[in-house]
């Protein structure tokens, strides 16, 4: 049987630097988040996973800016291939995150966005959403996280 899954219904960042950290340590993890976030100013806005701490924060997921994906689609003209991520302005897009022993996939919305061997780091640590002071408002909600039973993936 999963132990019952952590949830966050919402948290929004729009001033200075932070970290909005879950209580608990993830072994072999699952979780989602909805995020709103386009107003990023920079890329440094992210997700991360095994995080232990501030100088040790684990595996990141980066989150999707709209200006990043204009520029660089413009080189596909109007023939933009299937598996590309398309400029959207959605008001929420979905991450999902799955890290089991050594490995973890990420996704945005249905697109699979990376597929990592994970080495070195331990397999256990915090879910942690961060936001520089650089960037915009970030707009984080129903965060849903659950140990997974055996190896994950």
């Amino acid at each position: 049987h999963s132990p019952t899954p952590s949830r966050v219904r919402m948290a929004v960042s729009s001033k200075g630097e932070g970290w909005l950290v879950t209580e608990r340590d993830w072994d072999n993890v699952y979780f989602h988040v909805y995020v709103d976030n386009d107003t990023l100013a920079t890329r440094e806005a992210c997700l991360w996973y095994r995080w232990t701490s501030p100088e040790s924060p684990g595996y990141r997921a980066d989150l999707y800016r709209h200006a990043d994906a204009v520029r660089y689609t413009a080189q596909y003209g109007g023939a933009i291939p299937p598996d590309v991520i398309r400029p959207q302005r959605s008001p929420w897009l979905i991450y999902r995150v799955i890290s089991g022993d050594n490995l973890s996939q990420v996704w945005l919305n249905e697109f699979q966005v990376a597929d990592n061997k994970l080495l070195g780091l331990p397999p256990k640590g915090k879910i942690a959403l961060y936001r520089s002071a650089k960037d915009g408002t970030v707009r984080f909600r129903g965060l849903v996280a659950r140990e997974l039973n055996g190896k994950g993936i």
